[in-house]
């Protein structure tokens, strides 16, 4: 009776194992094309918020581990193991019974960079998706997140709002908190889209990247970012508020979230659609952008 129980466990260890192998086969992309599909935003509660932000701060060391694993199974996502830029990851993401718009995530473990990135509008701000993947597999940071459903849809006549950048409530931001906890002193950096056409000032029609604290005051990390970033040779970059008056993301919900427990690494970056167009085609761009977050 022993060794059939043992050959069974055996067994289940080798499918485990198996379905492991599979997944580390597909490619971060497509994993994240998947995890976009048929999703239908469902505003999480306090509690299950909460629990996202604890199993996160833990992700950030030990994402693999079975408890870890169980408690975002308990959440209705499911952890994976994937490469991505010849590095092994971790992947969080939602099960497919539950794609309710709470976001993939991709962690590290393989790594000391402190430095995280988010595309909340990866779908609607074009190319911000690709380019943080381009990042992540070219530059060294610790983890990544993404929306995985449009900012504002349609369901049956009535407008969603599923904006990962300004709800109160998110899973984007308990990842945003967990990583404010974890590292005091890190760079959390989001990437957006803005259209040059639709700005209300001269120096916002000629920007092509705004960097901003996601608030009326600046802090030394966007002036040291900003001014890396003219030096690079990226085009004409403005610092908010201090040379343009607009794009300063100070309703951002994450930058509310940090500053409001003392953390001074938020770094929110508008990117032209030229210039988006240029970080995707362009590696030598890429690069330059890289090393002005310190990677």
């Amino acid at each position: 009776m022993w060794k059939f129980r043992n050959r069974g466990v055996v067994l289940a260890m080798i499918m485990v194992s198996a379905g492991t192998q599979a997944h580390a086969a597909e490619s971060v992309e497509s994993l994240l094309q998947a995890a976009s599909r048929d999703g239908a935003y469902v505003a999480p509660g306090a509690t299950e918020v909460e629990q996202a932000e604890a199993l996160f701060l833990r992700c950030f060391d030990q994402c693999d581990a079975a408890d870890v694993r169980q408690g975002w199974q308990h959440l209705g996502f499911e952890v994976l193991r994937a490469e991505h830029g010849g590095h092994p990851v971790i992947i969080v993401r939602e099960r497919a019974q539950r794609r309710e718009g709470r976001g993939f995530y991709l962690f590290n473990l393989k790594t000391e960079a402190t430095t995280a990135l988010q595309a909340p509008h990866s779908d609607t701000d074009k190319n911000t998706r690709e380019i943080t993947l381009r990042l992540l597999a070219e530059g060294n940071f610790r983890a990544a997140a993404w929306n995985t459903v449009p900012r504002h849809y349609e369901k049956q006549g009535v407008v969603v709002d599923a904006d990962m950048a300004h709800l109160p409530e998110t899973y984007f931001l308990a990842f945003g908190r967990a990583y404010a906890r974890r590292f005091g002193q890190g760079m959390l950096v989001q990437l957006h889209g803005f259209a040059q056409g639709k700005r209300r000032s001269v120096s916002g029609a000629g920007a092509e990247m705004v960097v901003s604290a996601g608030s009326k005051a600046t802090t030394p990390t966007v002036l040291r970012v900003g001014r890396c970033l003219k030096q690079a040779g990226l085009g004409e970059i403005r610092i908010y508020p201090a040379e343009i008056r607009e794009l300063g993301a100070t309703t951002n919900s994450t930058g509310h979230a940090l500053r409001a427990i003392g953390h001074a690494g938020f770094v929110h970056i508008e990117m032209s659609a030229e210039t988006r167009l240029a970080l995707l085609s362009g590696k030598a761009e890429r690069a330059r952008l890289l090393r002005c977050m310190g990677r």
